[in-house]
């Protein structure tokens, strides 16, 4: 199944979400759709460089391309997602916020995943070799059935398959110094990035209009923002970082009881 996350960011989150342990086949990713509109910033900007596959700035380059040939990961990032963009009927003027931390220890066949919508929907996945345990926090229940993927697998699905992190098939536009607007209205001064996306192969969709800025401060990732004429999708990261401080995060607790995978 080619997850096509293309107008509705939420509605793949939920549809990931259900999918994510199922038995899929081996297919590419498309990463050609994707739901997005422009930032509220000041910035300046920088020559646009050659039309070329995929042109890395500096930044993005001994970051997100760094980390993702590291053998492990952890990133914890809010994401907003347009109200234009949701399906359901009582989001209007307003945004779908995730929440959710993503860890991945490719050299043990180990990943994790906990996520939290703004509607108080919780979901908790780890997956360990060959085995997926969906994790009722609530209930302190887990339920166990195989995995036909390899750990990295899952993370792509948060990450890269959803442009989160996105280093391929995009050319470096500008980059500069800019004031990041947060939600509450103050300003924060970093260093930003900005990409529009090259010719994808296989792509059904019209990308000429969609960029993706990756926002630094103190040569980390503070933030990122995938824009087009049809919405914006906003990244806040928390922590992105190639160390994994506790492994716990790969264990069902204790006194968590298996109950049916039907169940």
């Amino acid at each position: 199944m080619k997850r096509k996350i293309a107008y509705l960011l939420a509605a793949a989150f939920v549809l990931l979400l259900l999918t994510a342990c199922g038995d899929q086949p081996e297919e590419e990713s498309s990463k050609n759709e994707s739901s997005v509109q422009d930032s509220s910033v000041t910035e300046s900007s920088a020559d646009t460089p050659e039309d070329e596959k995929t042109v890395l700035g500096d930044l993005l380059m001994s970051t997100f391309a760094d980390l993702w040939t590291s053998p492990t990961y952890y990133i914890d990032v809010t994401m907003s997602v347009d109200s234009t963009l949701q399906v359901t009927e009582n989001t209007e003027n307003s945004s779908m916020v995730y929440s959710y931390v993503i860890a991945v220890d490719s050299d043990q066949e180990l990943a994790a995943l906990d996520i939290s919508w703004s509607d108080g929907t919780h979901g908790h996945l780890i997956v360990n070799k060959n085995k997926c345990y969906n994790i009722d926090d609530e209930k302190k229940t887990y339920a166990v059935s195989d995995y036909p993927h390899n750990a990295r697998y899952l993370g792509e699905m948060y990450t890269t398959d959803i442009y989160l992190g996105m280093i391929n098939f995009i050319t470096l536009e500008s980059s500069g110094k800019t004031a990041y607007k947060e939600q509450d209205g103050s300003t924060v001064n970093v260093d930003y990035e900005r990409y529009r996306i090259t010719d994808i192969p296989e792509s059904s969709t019209n990308t000429d209009d969609i960029t993706i800025t990756y926002y630094f401060k103190d040569n980390k990732p503070y933030a990122e923002i995938m824009s087009s004429g049809r919405g914006e999708t906003v990244c806040r990261f928390n922590t992105v970082t190639n160390t994994i401080k506790d492994n716990g995060i790969f264990k069902v607790p204790d006194d968590y009881k298996k109950v049916d995978s039907e169940t």
